[in-house]
């Protein structure tokens, strides 16, 4: 019997009869010292110096021991759990479990989040983390904001996170859904479903995605591509309101085509091509084999750079100016005029004028009129280039009243 017990653990003795009030006293004493100890608490003090005090008082009922459980030591208010070190147990506890319902991991106070501190921390097999009815089943927040809230390193080739019930997964920024994932794809914006491999939205803005470089003295691109040998790869668009679709593609060849007049839904194909430019610089338009640098399957139809067939002038035996030209910006023109006189005559000047030091310069090499052709000179009227401040001026002048004329230019520059 432990120290402290009245119980007398000598009574009865065996083979001697004994008096039966012996026996009453002594199961007396052991009901209430039973009685007694179902009130009590029991305290675990100290490492083994003494034995357990079991008496008729009302205090605690005190085991001084050590326990041995794989080197765990319980303290109150507070659970703490302390390792072994070398043998002995350390002087703080490394794992606590405090009143609030936090755990602590290390040797610091421990606040509303999970800490830990001083090293790795390592979770084998799996860990599972269950809320109940709270938005967030488990918030990873850092104090520093100049750290990583959050930070997921994998050592081998993938992460995998999954939703078990095939629901969209939704990833949030300042309350905000920027980003949707589901079996199709994932949607980046206004946070609808996606249907295809990667689907950009936006409602409010003219950019619908956004694609910034920040590196200095640097060539970038977006770049679309496919190692397969026999598929083309290419930038579709699709204005469905009109059912109509276009694009540009590369094919197995290296060839850049330009592709339009599809309807909704459809790819960018060979039928679709309506300019194609080869990897040696051939450009075909209604021609998918061009020979040439510029291969045109159909008439062709231009206007030259600044060349103007301006409204027809009506002229007299006064000089009229029927075009003119910046002489800093150009150096020549080439000119075809007509003219139409009152009775319906007609005559056509080819002429070339230009300007050097200040002074104008022409040249007649062609004219043609119904009375028959030649180099010149006009005979229905004058034509005379002046140079007028900064400004060439070719002026008309007929040989009697009632003459119309009309010009086109070609413009060189300087």
């Amino acid at each position: 019997m432990a120290v402290g017990s009245n119980v007398n653990p000598n009574y009865p003795i065996p083979g001697i009869d004994q008096s039966s009030k012996g026996f009453r006293d002594n199961f007396s004493t052991i009901k209430v010292e039973i009685e007694n100890l179902q009130a009590k608490n029991i305290v675990l003090v100290g490492d083994a110096t003494g034995n357990a005090i079991i008496d008729g008082g009302t205090g605690d009922v005190t085991i001084v021991t050590t326990v041995s459980a794989a080197n765990v030591a319980a303290a109150s208010p507070d659970r703490g759990v302390q390792f072994n070190d070398n043998g002995t147990l350390s002087a703080s506890s490394l794992l606590t479990w405090d009143g609030s319902f936090v755990l602590n991991v290390g040797p610091q106070v421990p606040d509303p989040y999970y800490w830990v501190d001083l090293g790795e921390t390592k979770v084998h097999s799996e860990l599972l983390v269950q809320g109940d009815a709270v938005n967030s089943t488990l918030t990873i927040a850092a104090n520093d904001p100049s750290t990583p809230v959050l930070v997921v390193q994998a050592t081998t080739n993938s992460i995998s996170v999954s939703v078990s019930d095939g629901s969209p997964m939704s990833f949030s920024f300042n309350g905000n859904t920027t980003a949707v994932l589901t079996e199709q794809g994932l949607n980046i914006g206004n946070g609808g479903t996606a249907s295809v491999r990667l689907q950009v939205s936006e409602d409010l803005q003219s950019n619908v995605a956004l694609f910034s470089s920040t590196l200095d003295n640097s060539d970038n691109a977006i770049r679309f591509e496919t190692a397969a040998p026999n598929s083309t790869i290419g930038l579709l668009l699709q204005q469905t309101n009109a059912d109509q679709v276009g694009g540009i593609r590369i094919d197995q060849s290296g060839d850049i085509t330009i592709h339009s007049g599809a309807n909704n839904g459809a790819w960018l194909a060979d039928s679709s091509v309506k300019m194609l430019l080869t990897p040696t610089g051939e450009l075909g338009i209604g021609i998918t084999s061009p020979q040439f640098r510029l291969d045109v399957d159909g008439g062709m139809q231009w206007n030259l750079p600044n060349s103007a067939n301006v409204a027809p002038y009506a002229v007299d035996v006064i000089g009229v100016v029927v075009d003119s030209w910046d002489v800093s910006t150009y150096r020549s023109a080439d000119y075809t005029v007509q003219v139409t006189d009152a009775l319906g005559a007609v005559e056509i000047t080819k002429l070339i004028v230009m300007h050097e030091s200040g002074a104008a310069h022409q040249y007649i090499y062609a004219n043609l009129s119904s009375s028959g052709g030649g180099l010149g000179p006009t005979t229905l009227g004058t034509i005379t280039a002046v140079i007028n401040g900064s400004l060439m001026e070719l002026v008309y002048s007929g040989v009697a009243a009632g003459n119309t004329v009309k010009c086109n230019a070609t413009y060189v520059t300087i």
